[in-house]
């Protein structure tokens, strides 16, 4: 069983890993969490949501190969406590540098949750890009079509 769901991801995720995840961190997600949003248009999202309030970074992403999309930041934004959001100020009006992202996916535990789940990280790290944590793809196997 464990083989085939990572061979799922790996098919579904080939060129670039397309949809919605989250920290691999089990119930401590319920007090702080990040989720990460990679749209099919090459845009995507990071939230992070803790109790003080809610940041958000946006980047860009393109396809590169087999496991390896490019990324570049583009802004930031900061709501604490139901205040207004505010952009980050730019320093410069240059577009951030691409990032090559190699990427992989192995079977892992999700903080105190029971069992393996499949687990998204860039190669030769524990988490995913500039995240310390794993991430695991929020709807699992229904957000395949396999459920």
């Amino acid at each position: 069983m464990s083989d085939t769901r990572l061979e799922l991801y790996r098919q579904r995720f080939r060129s670039a890993p397309v949809g919605v995840w989250s920290h691999a961190v089990g119930t401590f997600a319920m007090i702080m969490n990040q989720v990460w949003t990679i749209r099919p248009d090459h845009t995507g999202m990071v939230q992070w949501l803790s109790g003080s309030g809610e940041l958000r970074f946006f980047f860009e992403w393109q396809e590169a190969g087999d496991y390896l999309i490019r990324v570049r930041d583009r802004e930031w934004i900061v709501e604490a406590d139901g205040e207004p959001p505010d952009a980050a100020e730019p320093e410069d009006d240059e577009p951030e540098p691409w990032i090559d992202l190699r990427y992989e996916f192995s079977l892992g535990n999700h903080g105190d949750f029971p069992g393996e789940f499949v687990l998204l990280r860039s190669v030769g790290s524990e988490g995913f890009w500039w995240s310390d944590f794993p991430l695991i793809l929020s709807g699992g196997a229904a957000a395949l079509g396999q459920a």
